[in-house]
């Protein structure tokens, strides 16, 4: 069986977000929509705890918003 972390769904290209928290909220969204993770408020939340102390996009482009597994 063959399983991709990644999916089309998944992913928002030229996102319209002011902020990197609307961005991670989008994205947080997506991913309890999708059923990756069980509570979508609570990842958003602890990305965005992430996302204050360490670079959560590359080069200011590409935001890969994550955290510890438990949401």
């Amino acid at each position: 069986m063959t399983s991709h972390l990644i999916t089309a769904d998944l992913v928002a290209i030229d996102l319209p977000a002011a902020t990197k928290d609307v961005v991670i909220e989008a994205l947080a969204e997506r991913l309890a929509t999708a059923g990756r993770v069980t509570d979508g408020e609570t990842f958003a939340a602890d990305a965005q705890a992430r996302a204050a102390h360490t670079q959560s996009a590359h080069h200011g482009q590409v935001g890969m918003p994550h955290t510890t597994p438990h949401a």
